[in-house]
């Protein structure tokens, strides 16, 4: 999910916050009796927060989420759609882009792709009871 400044609405924003809140709140009680996933989450999120300081301003397109299943990448799916949320920024007249990803996720789609990593920060969290280095990084795309 990608989204551009241009297309606020109090309507379409309410409705993406609930969303968020409500994933937010299903993992979280998924995670009930398992604290320290609740801990790594906000490690994470303070992580996101510490990247943006300072440069909100200057992005007015978000990648939120993209993600496909596994027997579903290297076939082109991801880059046509990828293509076709560029197309949509374009439309909306947005210059610079952002997101976030992290070592679990097949982050070096972004760089194929064109975005440029600006941020990286490894902090350890809990897998499975385990402990374990995940690097969390900060993507952005200046649009032509």
């Amino acid at each position: 999910m990608g989204q551009a400044k241009s297309d606020y609405s109090l309507k379409i924003h309410s409705k993406a916050v609930f969303a968020c809140i409500y994933y937010r709140l299903r993992a979280a009680l998924r995670s009930f009796g398992r604290k320290e996933n609740l801990k790594d989450y906000k490690k994470v999120s303070r992580v996101y927060k510490e990247f943006l300081k300072g440069t909100e301003k200057n992005y007015d397109g978000i990648l939120t989420l993209f993600a496909l299943r596994k027997e579903y990448q290297n076939l082109g799916i991801g880059k046509n759609l990828l293509k076709q949320l560029n197309f949509y920024w374009k439309t909306k007249e947005v210059k610079r882009v952002y997101l976030f990803t992290d070592s679990t996720c097949n982050y070096g789609f972004y760089d194929h792709m064109g975005f440029k990593k600006i941020k990286e920060h490894l902090i350890s969290i809990s897998s499975e009871g385990k402990p374990m280095d995940l690097n969390v990084f900060f993507y952005e795309k200046i649009l032509r």
